[in-house]
């Protein structure tokens, strides 16, 4: 733990490092320090039940890293899931974690092996030496949940439904109510799939303080998810200038190494939670039941991805096949072929949305897209946000399913542009 951490917290993260330890704090280990952090502790909390501060000066670094650690835990949620896929292991069974979300999933800037998804993947490793676990690291750099969502048959299910999978897309997602319909939904299907699946909830903070928590733990809480927080970690202690930004992260977004190993361990707090709680055999022993409704007012269960390995053009008119993009490289190319013709699509859905790469730069066009023969909306690839990263724009839903004729063209003025489409995301 850094030098910087010094001073006094809240009582309330030191009460829940008791309640998990089952009232036995371990003793204090600095030479500077006597007793235990019950001692320290102690009578912190008035009669009213107002939260008092302790001096954390009488603290070693370590026990005020784990205090850190503690207060990101919001809530350990109905255990009945995580209990199984852990007794699974236990028992040797072959299981898989998945890890789904944007760059910091991905591993920016630690890296594949130093990330936190690996890190707690190993950790889990070494709870059970006997056990084969896979890992299936579906974290891609840019991309918000409604992407998620899209590609989490590709790059999740395809190797088998997970036992266990975290999903983290806080600081990549919008708040606008079609990224709050596809989070759900994103965690809606993997609580749906037969191996009823432990899902549990990250939230991640940026910089600037931005993160999609305050709504992502609305979802939670309504299907009784755990969650963990990093901006219960960081806050507080940027607040009374314990640590600052730098000390987690080298740029405005990504955990640096000491900010992934921070991370690793708040996932493997959670761990050693519900282990106790099998241990102590109060655990939930039925599984939460998924609400028949949606939170959100839409349920995007059913979206998957088309690509050319999926779909074949009716015609290409003066498009190309091309490998677009390292993430999503099966799609078509309009680059100043001559014409104009549209590339058109026979598409049975009820819910569409286009996948396309952006970039800021003015050799990128506009597409027209027509459903049916109706022009239903224009698609601009030159963003000011773009950086050669796949974007995705709903063009309709809400209707019955049925065979639509997707028609896509380059907008008048546009001809001599580029235009890279990556595929679609659709619900039948």
């Amino acid at each position: 733990m850094k030098n910087k951490i010094k001073s006094v917290i809240a009582v309330l993260a030191a009460a829940a490092m008791l309640s998990a330890s089952g009232g036995n704090p371990g003793t204090v280990t600095s030479a500077d320090t006597e007793g235990t952090l019950a001692d320290v502790i102690s009578d912190t909390t008035s009669i009213t039940g107002e939260t008092q501060e302790i001096d954390y000066s009488a603290l070693s670094e370590e026990e005020i890293r784990q205090l850190m650690v503690e207060r990101s835990l919001m809530t350990v949620g109905n255990t009945a899931r995580m209990e199984n896929a852990l007794k699974k292991a236990e028992n040797g069974e072959e299981i898989t974690v998945a890890y789904i979300g944007g760059s910091i999933t991905e591993g920016l800037t630690a890296g594949a092996e130093l990330c936190w998804a690996k890190l707690t993947y190993n950790w889990l490793c070494e709870q059970y030496p006997h056990t084969k676990i896979n890992y299936v690291n579906a974290g891609m750099s840019g991309t918000p949940s409604t992407l998620g969502n899209i590609r989490s048959d590709r790059d999740v299910l395809s190797h088998g439904e997970p036992d266990i999978i975290f999903i983290e897309f806080a600081v990549n997602d919008a708040g606008d109510t079609k990224s709050r319909q596809n989070y759900e939904s994103l965690v809606r299907k993997m609580l749906k799939l037969d191996k009823e699946t432990a899902v549990v909830l990250l939230f991640t903070v940026i910089k600037s303080g931005y993160t999609c928590e305050e709504h992502m733990s609305k979802v939670g809480e309504y299907y009784d998810l755990p969650m963990i927080s990093l901006n219960n970690v960081l806050a507080p202690e940027f607040e009374a200038g314990r640590m600052t930004w730098e000390d987690y992260s080298d740029d405005e977004s990504h955990p640096n190494e000491w900010g992934h190993e921070l991370v690793a361990e708040m996932i493997e707090n959670y761990y050693k939670k519900v282990m106790e709680i099998m241990k102590n055999g109060t655990g939930d022993k039925e599984t939460a039941e998924i609400p028949a409704e949606t939170l959100n007012g839409a349920d995007f269960t059913t979206m998957k991805l088309l690509d050319r390995t999926s779909i074949t053009p009716n015609s290409l008119g003066s498009w190309a096949d091309k490998e677009t993009l390292a993430q999503f490289p099966n799609g078509w190319e309009f680059g100043k072929s001559g014409g104009n013709e549209p590339i058109s699509f026979t598409i049975s859905c009820n819910t569409l949305y286009v996948i396309f790469r952006a970039q800021d730069s003015a050799r990128l066009g506009t597409i027209d897209v027509y459903v049916d023969g109706e022009k239903v909306m224009d698609v601009k690839a030159n963003m000011s946000t773009g950086w050669n990263n796949p974007e995705t724009q709903w063009i309709f839903g809400g209707g019955e399913t049925k065979e639509h004729l997707v028609e896509i063209k380059m907008a008048e003025g546009y001809e001599d542009s580029y235009f890279w489409l990556l595929g679609f995301g659709y619900c039948d």
